[in-house]
């Protein structure tokens, strides 16, 4: 059985292609009462600093998940896969840039020395920079720079903060190479190993791709367990300890989010959306839908209406 992995990279231009950066925000303040952040398993081309404010979270980063109780910086680099999830009372932004857009027109030392590696992916960034790191007061007074900056250009797609103002594009470039300096100059910057990817990081992107295209109809574990060449068991041992949940949950997961878009943006009855995302159990929808979401469906499409 073979999928491709590419199918799951996220495809949205991040920004413009002017000026490729974006800034995404999660507030549980101005959230529906209950509703998590959930972040799916994904990757993209971008390089990617998460910034956990305020809140508990796990961050996936490949094989890996890491639960933060302070705030920290994540750096994820390009093609990484990670998620990021939060239950409750969570404060949370990313910034998302493309490194080529940070290089001079004429070429330096910092270009050759610095932006160039790191575009080529010779450079390794950081997995985290918490506040007893030595970077972190000068990368937290630089990123939170790009964040006003984001918010008082006051131009948002659907949930992308983006700038077209030049001085606007000036202060986060400056901002994003000021956050490279203070890295390279604390030895945060390390040469990159050059290795292979992680064999079972390469097989898990392909179950998340095989999962995302066929959430809406049935999904068996044995069908997932042999994309990674293991038992049924021992896979959702694996991917339980990987990705911080179940196979099941993740399905469940996926189809509700899926399902409360479509709920909040349609008159589509209820029971379809549910049976078109994979539930045959009405029940068992609006139970998963009000785990996920904080709400029942009825109760999400009023109060998105009301909202809007």
């Amino acid at each position: 059985m073979s999928t491709n992995p590419a199918a799951l990279q996220e495809s949205r231009v991040q920004g413009s292609v002017s000026f490729p950066c974006s800034m995404y925000r999660a507030d549980a303040r101005i959230e529906l009462p209950g509703r998590p952040l959930i972040t799916k398993n994904h990757w993209h081309r971008s390089l990617e600093i998460i910034h956990c404010e305020k809140g508990l979270f796990q961050i996936g980063v490949n094989m890996e998940i890491y639960n933060v109780a302070e705030e920290a910086f994540f750096f994820v680099g390009s093609e990484t896969l990670h998620s990021v999830r939060s239950e409750r009372d969570y404060l949370e932004q990313a910034v998302l840039f493309d490194p080529q857009m940070l290089a001079s027109l004429v070429g330096n030392a910092a270009d050759s020395g610095l932006i160039y590696p790191l575009t080529r992916g010779e450079f390794s960034l950081p997995l985290y920079v918490s506040a007893a790191h030595p970077a972190f007061p000068a990368v937290r007074d630089a990123y939170m720079r790009i964040v006003r900056t984001f918010e008082d250009a006051h131009e948002i797609a659907v949930d992308q903060f983006r700038v077209s103002a030049p001085h606007a594009q000036l202060r986060i470039r400056s901002a994003l190479m000021e956050i490279l300096a203070e890295l390279s100059e604390t030895g945060s910057l390390q040469k990159a190993d050059g290795g292979i990817e992680d064999s079972r990081s390469v097989a898990l992107k392909e179950v998340m791709t095989y999962i995302e295209r066929h959430k809406n109809g049935k999904i068996y574990i044995h069908d997932l367990a042999d994309i990674m060449n293991m038992n049924e068991q021992y896979f959702c041992r694996f991917f339980k300890k990987t990705v911080g949940r179940t196979p099941i949950t993740y399905v469940n997961e996926i189809r509700i989010r899926d399902a409360a878009l479509r709920v909040a943006s349609t008159n589509d009855p209820i029971s379809t959306i549910a049976e078109d995302n994979g539930f045959v159990n009405m029940g068992n929808f609006i139970k998963q839908f009000r785990r996920i979401i904080g709400v029942g469906p009825a109760e999400y499409r009023k109060a998105m209406r009301s909202a809007g």
